[in-house]
């Protein structure tokens, strides 16, 4: 049986990744090129880093984001 056909599995699944995704550690990425962000220009050669844990806890992406709420 595939997941598709359980939709709140799928979801249970998913919700439960989000909130536990293993690491919180951050991935650093070195441009090739400049990148232009909004107003902000950086630089080639510029670690960037980036952490799951900010966009998985934001407010403003989820409602009471240290909820487990499969039905988002």
């Amino acid at each position: 049986m595939k997941i598709k056909a359980l939709p709140h599995l799928a979801a249970v699944i998913n919700e439960g990744c989000r909130l536990h995704s293993g690491t919180v550690s951050r991935s650093q990425r070195i441009g090739r090129e400049p990148l232009t962000f909004n107003d902000w220009v950086i630089p080639a050669s510029t670690p960037i880093n980036s952490s799951s844990y900010f966009t998985h806890y934001n407010e403003t992406l989820f409602a009471q984001p240290c909820a487990f709420i499969p039905d988002r």
